[in-house]
């Protein structure tokens, strides 16, 4: 249907005067508007702001966490070791203790000495 009605071209004054026309509207916005955009400006910005500092943060917060998480790892490793070496010590030094008691004598005898002999190791009497 539009291809059936006639080609028009509007003068060049007219479009002059329309593009003047909205550019003078465009500078004569009412003080709302303006205060609106303006409004709209600082919320954006506000926005942007608050979300740089909420990544920041996190990113803070996370990389804590990983420091924590690793220094929780190395005193992990390092009781493990330790432990293996405690109990190392314990397997190869376990020598046979007997604990006789006798009323109130209480013998401490060492039956691990290289000549097989039994030998005292403590003698105490308590009261």
């Amino acid at each position: 249907m539009l291809r059936t009605l006639p080609r028009t071209s509007a003068s060049q004054r007219f479009t002059s005067d329309v593009l003047r026309a909205v550019r003078r509207s465009s500078d004569e916005q009412p003080a709302g508007k303006r205060r609106l955009a303006l409004s709209w400006k600082l919320s954006v910005a506000f926005a942007v702001a608050l979300s740089l500092v909420v990544v920041v943060r996190l990113a803070v917060v996370q990389q804590a966490h990983e420091n924590r998480l690793r220094d929780l790892r190395a005193e992990h490793h390092r009781i493990e070791a330790e432990l293996a070496k405690v109990k190392e010590a314990a397997t190869d030094a376990a020598e046979p203790v007997v604990i006789i008691e006798d009323g109130d004598t209480r013998y401490i005898v060492d039956l691990g000495s290289q000549d097989g002999s039994v030998t005292p190791a403590s003698y105490a009497i308590t009261d």
